[in-house]
């Protein structure tokens, strides 16, 4: 049996866009604090701010890029 694969690891910073990233509203930035395994195979995030958790689909998330990770303007 394969291992599955994550978008996101633990530790790391991402944006929350409830309801996907169709809404354009984004929260954060959050830390994923953990990996849930739901019974029908798929993956949630646990993500934590100082304020709030939340569970998301890796849809609803965006990795948080350092600033030296940015286009020059």
């Amino acid at each position: 049996m394969d291992r599955p694969t994550y978008t996101f690891k633990i530790g790391q910073q991402v944006f929350y866009y409830a309801g996907g990233r169709a809404l354009k509203k984004k929260t954060g930035p959050f830390t994923v604090v953990a990996l849930v395994r739901q019974p029908d195979g798929e993956t949630k995030y646990r993500i934590k701010s100082r304020t709030h958790e939340h569970l998301a689909l890796a849809d609803e998330l965006r990795l948080v890029l350092p600033k030296s990770k940015l286009a020059p303007e």
